[in-house]
């Protein structure tokens, strides 16, 4: 239900856009996720296709991965074929957070707006790019932080005879 939301939220707010004027057509939007074996990402496909078909008068969507996680040249081939189209904005999961830019680069290039999604983009090589990809996703430094401290918290516990 998380993803749904989630989902709703990104979908409302990029379908919103205040640079996309479009009084006859919605905004096209798409999503390239990787390994579409993985259930994760199959549900938040499920997500966002939910999400679009009942506002369908906001946005069109499209929805494609490779199979594999390590699949680079399958999603370049996905994205190079989505600016043909003249997409509006691309939501990436990107198999690799390097190799993936050139094709993001041409995807800005081209005036759609790109956000990262969950599998984040390299930050040394955005910005030796000099470029900022909106991020959406986990902190793995914040949880793992709030790992570490849960571990020191038990431990500490564990030393002094207590048991939580």
């Amino acid at each position: 239900m998380k993803r749904l939301r989630f989902w709703c939220c990104l979908l409302l707010l990029l379908s919103l856009h205040s640079s996309w004027v479009w009084a006859s057509d919605p905004p096209t939007i798409a999503i390239v996720l990787k390994s579409m074996q993985n259930e994760f990402f199959v549900q938040m496909a499920d997500g966002a296709e939910a999400y679009a078909t009942a506002h369908s008068d906001q946005l069109r969507l499209t929805v494609e991965g490779v199979k594999a996680e390590t699949d680079v040249s399958g999603q370049e081939l996905i994205i190079r074929r989505l600016l043909a189209q003249k997409i509006d904005a691309l939501i990436i999961v990107p198999t690799d957070s390097i190799a993936m830019l050139p094709v993001l680069m041409q995807a800005i290039a081209s005036g759609v707006l790109v956000i990262n999604m969950d599998n984040k983009l390299d930050d040394r090589a955005l910005a030796l790019e000099g470029v900022n990809i909106p991020f959406v996703g986990p902190s793995n430094f914040a949880v793992s932080a709030q790992c570490w401290r849960v571990c020191g918290q038990k431990v500490a516990c564990r030393e002094s005879g207590r048991f939580d």
